[in-house]
């Protein structure tokens, strides 16, 4: 075997630990976990603002949860587009309300199409 063949199935394994444990983490904690409309409370990008290529948006969210007023703890990655004051769909833990889940289903089928390309070009790699 031979150094290519190698690295394509250690990409392969990693992208497909990486789907199965977010897909884990769905279904573990979709059972203690609410959806809710927010706002964007702020925003955060790691990169410079007028880069839009490989950058991306985190925001503290603002929303209700039992009747009382919560800022999310964490950040979670929103469109490009938002801005303070943009309304999002969040899911946020039951026991913990301060706690928000991002869980993407693009980003696990993302992770599985890696996994199976990379298996693929793994396999037919002389």
């Amino acid at each position: 075997m031979n150094n290519d063949r190698i690295f394509l199935f250690v990409i392969a394994v990693l992208a497909l630990v990486y789907a199965m444990g977010s897909a884990y983490g769905f279904f573990l904690k979709r059972t203690r976990s609410t959806l809710t409309e927010g706002t964007v409370y702020s925003i955060w990008m790691p990169g410079p603002e007028n880069t839009r290529f490989r950058n991306s948006k985190w925001a503290k969210i603002a929303y209700k949860a039992g009747g009382k007023q919560y800022i999310s703890y964490n950040r979670i990655q929103v469109p490009m587009s938002a801005e303070a004051g943009t309304k999002v769909t969040v899911r946020y833990d039951a026991l913990h309300p301060d706690m928000l889940y991002s869980f993407s289903w693009k980003k696990i089928g993302i992770a599985l199409a890696v996994a199976a390309v990379s298996l693929a070009a793994g396999l037919l790699v002389y």
